[in-house]
């Protein structure tokens, strides 16, 4: 770790901050750091922190200005220091100087000469910014009066210019937030400084502020829609009592270990209620007490391997949350005060809210699917996985077009009588419900770009995979489905795979595996999965092994592929099996396995739901077992369950 010290600084060492471990504006929502010598964004250019966290940074070349330099139009040397004179202008430019000064030794005929460091030294500041992918961007010091491609106004003082192309913009437009509030609309607004040519053609017409036309390359638009644009200057101008910390909603994805996303809706229920209030309304979850328990995490590390360790051990015992279908690994949790009951709950997951602003859409906490739903499995309208935890609910009238075959789709919901009501029941899972509406994803961070949700109703390409689950017998293929598209260019990806966590585990490799965007990652044209030993597209998504060179579809991995959020061991009776009860598990096996309801074989490499029974050889299809209970679930008024 390189350390220097500074004059300007003496409490504290300052330590480097090189390229490769510059975040990269990444969040969007950090307040900028500024240079405490030329007073320029830090922004993506190396620097010098303080080693304690002080708010003082250097550019790396502002560390490295002389002691001493030589001043053409006096006889004496000028030396880097204190400001001896704060209210002092630079004898160059006139303007105020700041903190850190260049000025004369001696009290002689040029007593108090004061420059500023870059009126007596040339420097060359080099910075990365999302309005300019294409160049670095080289900052202009001198006070310049000139056209800003970013936000279409002339503006008078200190620009980054591109060398390679005619690309300007100045210092306030490289400054300016990624996402804000404006008083005149509800929902945040994204930044983007290059929208496409098909956006513009598309949607942009004027400013919903001023009424203006649209000239530079930049503007603002609505996070949830893309019905309200604004200028640059339109929302800077007028951002309300909105600040940085405003923008929670914008995360950057993916997690490192899978993710907690859902317990930010327990953060949005924080309220006074007392403890017994509170486990009252836990108890409403279960029909039996629930029990308490405090649990720590044995182990002190908090790395990628100790969690995904922790991960797996929580899953081969069972202690998998009924709410969210993740893992209780080191949290506080409930557990069912009876011993013939494995229902456990995380303690955050009680706390989640009974509706909720999810893509777009009001929903409400939905707790009595095990009345409507069969074995209280639903599909998730989002990322297209089943779910048998908590969810919730809206009613959306641009899906009725989903609803043209009801039979052969397994995991539509419809209402009854669509000529009373048309609209389609969607149902989210915990994860899904709390997606942000604007994030930036590490897949398309080369473009510090940021990605808002999106109803994709016509086929474009995605970067991620080429269909969601493609060899699954179950796949939920509405004729609009979400997907987190670029506000800049046509980069989009599905909602279900941005949830992709960073690296998971398997039993094949002792390693944690990582998320593979493009390419090979050990140079072969081919790649074949570990699990099904079928060719992996490396121009999609995958999990490898850079240690032991293995790789892995993402759906051949339990924990994140179509059945990760099912949780296995609940039983059901069933009409065609009145001797015993029957478990719900996972079939991952290679054929010649018979259903005894519908007697087909199964064959080649399957990995589905279905119900065996611990007591004798009897196994049966998960939507043969719903077939045997069909009546149970067809008499409802509201709607009819076709899952």
């Amino acid at each position: 770790m390189e350390t220097i010290e500074h004059f300007a600084h003496r409490h504290h060492p300052l330590v480097y901050i090189g390229q490769d471990k510059i975040q990269k504006d990444r969040n969007h929502n950090s307040k900028p750091h500024l240079c405490n010598v030329c007073w320029l964004p830090i922004l993506s250019s190396p620097f010098y922190s303080c080693i304690n966290g002080c708010d003082f940074f250097l550019h790396k070349p502002c560390a490295q200005l002389p002691d001493k330099v030589d001043h053409p139009y006096i006889s004496t040397f000028l030396s880097l220091k204190i400001n001896p004179h704060p209210n002092s202008t630079c004898k160059r430019c006139n303007k105020l100087c700041a903190n850190i000064v260049y000025t004369t030794d001696i009290h002689y005929r040029f007593a108090d000469y004061i420059v500023h460091p870059l009126c007596a030294v040339q420097v060359e500041i080099k910075i990365e910014h999302q309005s300019h992918n294409e160049h670095p961007l080289v900052a202009v010091c001198r006070d310049t009066l000139s056209l800003c491609d970013a936000c279409g106004e002339n503006h008078e003082g200190v620009f980054f210019s591109c060398k390679d192309c005619n690309f300007w913009i100045h210092r306030d437009c490289t400054l300016l937030p990624s996402i804000a509030k404006h008083p005149s609309h509800d929902h945040h607004l994204v930044l983007s400084y290059a929208l496409s040519a098909d956006f513009y053609r598309a949607y942009i017409l004027r400013c919903d502020v001023c009424g203006g036309r649209f000239r530079g390359k930049g503007l603002y638009a609505c996070a949830v829609d893309r019905d309200f644009h604004a200028h640059l200057k339109c929302v800077s101008s007028n951002m309300g009592n909105f600040t940085l910390a405003d923008a929670e909603l914008l995360i950057h994805l993916p997690h490192r270990e899978g993710g907690y996303m859902y317990s930010s809706l327990a953060y949005r229920n924080l309220d006074n209620r007392s403890d017994r209030q509170k486990k009252w309304e836990i108890e409403k979850y279960h029909n039996h007490p629930l029990t308490f328990h405090q649990l720590t995490s044995s182990s002190d590390s908090s790395s990628v391997e100790a969690l995904l360790m922790s991960y797996s051990r929580s899953l081969d015992k069972g202690l998998v949350c009924d709410a969210c279908i993740q893992p209780i690994i080191s949290r506080p949790y409930w557990e069912c005060a009876r011993l013939d009951c494995r229902y456990l709950l995380h303690d955050f997951c009680a706390n989640i809210p009974s509706s909720v602003l999810a893509f777009g859409y009001r929903g409400s906490l939905y707790q009595d699917s095990n009345k409507y739903l069969f074995h209280s499995t639903f599909p998730c309208f989002f990322c297209q996985r089943p779910c048998n935890g908590l969810g919730y609910r809206a009613y959306i009238n641009t899906y009725t077009t989903a609803m043209t075959d009801l039979e052969t789709n397994p995991y539509t919901i419809a209402m009854a009588d669509l000529e009373i009501n048309p609209y389609t029941i969607a149902m989210a899972d915990l994860e899904c419900a709390s997606a942000p509406h604007a994030t930036t994803h590490s897949s398309h961070e080369q473009n510090y770009h940021i990605l808002i949700l999106t109803m994709q109703t016509e086929l474009i390409p995605l970067s991620c995979c080429r269909e969601l689950w493609p060899s699954s017998p179950w796949p939920f293929q509405p004729s609009a489905s979400r997907t987190y598209r670029c506000v800049s260019c046509d980069y989009a990806i599905h909602a279900g795979c941005a949830f992709l966590p960073k690296k998971v585990s398997h039993k094949f490799d002792k390693h944690p595996l990582e998320l593979m965007f493009t390419g090979s990652p050990n140079g072969k044209d081919e790649c074949l999965c570990e699990v099904c030993e079928k060719d992996i597209d490396q121009q999609y998504w995958f999990y490898h092994c850079a240690i032991c060179e293995q790789s892995f579809h993402v759906e051949c991995i339990p924990t994140v592929g179509l059945l990760s959020k099912i949780k296995f061991g609940s039983t059901l009776d069933v009409s065609c099996h009145t001797d015993h009860p029957v478990a719900l598990t996972r079939m991952l096996t290679v054929g010649n396995q018979r259903c005894s309801y519908c007697s087909e074989i199964i064959e080649g490499f399957i990995d589905d739901m279905n119900f065996c029974c611990s007591e004798c050889d009897f196994w049966i299809h998960y939507l043969c077992a719903k077939s045997c209970n069909k009546e149970q679930y067809t008499s409802r008024p509201w709607y009819n369950c076709r899952i």
